[in-house]
């Protein structure tokens, strides 16, 4: 109830009274608790998918009247990580190839990406499938994502191009804090490597974290494709023989995709760069299971 009067932008007291009020013009009990949750009662679980319906409606009704006020057609909201600079430039080709079709673009970290899933901010989510904990109606893989450690060009082990993360266990680290699921995410490699790391406190942006470790203050752990995106002078990059690699997706938060989401996330499907992916026959599949509300 309070993750959901939050999404919502409502009080608790607010929620629950609207709620009240929905079985007082029903005359039936809605909810049951159950420890902390509120579970459907057999009379919600049948008016649940009218409700659905009625929200489904709504936004079908909302998306015809901003034709009326837009010069575009329909509209998409996109999440998408930091410092994903191959999935921005997908993103541009596809406003090229479908001008009718309006991409309002967010960059966030991943937990307030599935934030914006979750709550209809977001269509669209460009997220690690390693740093979310739950599925989604439709995912495309988009590629494959080493992760590397970076030391500074003059670090005894800058030359060996590739070693165990264990190696590395004395050294300090800078890592990204500000997107706190990756920020876990790398502490876990480290431990299961064999050791918990020394960190650095300081909250600094990427690219500065590779300042400091291209000035020899400690080294960071990240992914091959943000290294290569960010291009800081007086960096090595070490591969990992533990080979720790994240998977990119798009993952839509829509259980019926209208015409635009499903044009964008087969955009992005066919040009995916890397193995494993989704191929069309399994995302037709998965499309035609879903009621569809076009032709």
């Amino acid at each position: 109830m309070s993750e959901t009067a939050i999404i919502m932008g409502l009080s608790l007291s607010t929620l629950s009274k609207y709620i009240d009020r929905m079985e007082n013009e029903l005359s039936a009990q809605l909810f049951y608790k159950k420890l902390s949750q509120q579970i459907l009662t057999r009379e919600g679980e049948l008016i649940y998918p009218s409700v659905e319906y009625i929200v489904k409606q709504y936004d079908d009704q909302r998306a015809k009247m901003y034709r009326y006020t837009s010069r575009y057609e329909s509209a998409i909201n996109v999440a998408i990580g930091y410092h994903q600079l191959q999935t921005m430039q997908q993103l541009i080709s596809f406003m090229k190839e479908h001008p009718e079709v309006k991409l309002d673009v967010m960059e966030s970290p991943a937990g307030e990406i599935c934030s914006m899933l979750d709550s209809g901010t977001a269509d669209v989510g460009v997220v690690y499938e390693q740093l979310i904990d739950k599925k989604y109606p439709l995912t495309v893989h988009l590629r494959n994502d080493r992760l590397i450690a970076a030391v500074s060009e003059n670090h005894p082990l800058a030359k060996r191009g590739a070693v165990s993360l264990s190696e590395l266990r004395g050294d300090k680290y800078f890592l990204y804090r500000s997107d706190p699921l990756m920020y876990r995410y790398l502490l876990n490699v480290c431990i299961a490597a064999g050791f918990a790391p020394d960190v650095e406190h300081s909250d600094l942006r990427m690219s500065t974290i590779l300042i400091n470790v291209a000035a020899g203050n400690g080294v960071s752990l990240l992914t091959e494709n943000m290294f290569n995106t960010l291009k800081v002078a007086g960096n090595a990059v070490l591969r990992l023989s533990e080979n720790p690699t994240l998977l990119l997706c798009a993952v839509c938060a829509h259980e019926y995709p209208d015409k635009s989401l499903d044009m964008l996330m087969r955009f992005l499907l066919l040009n995916t760069e890397t193995a494993p992916k989704m191929d069309t026959e399994t995302f037709q599949t998965a499309i035609a299971n879903k009621p569809r509300m076009f032709v």
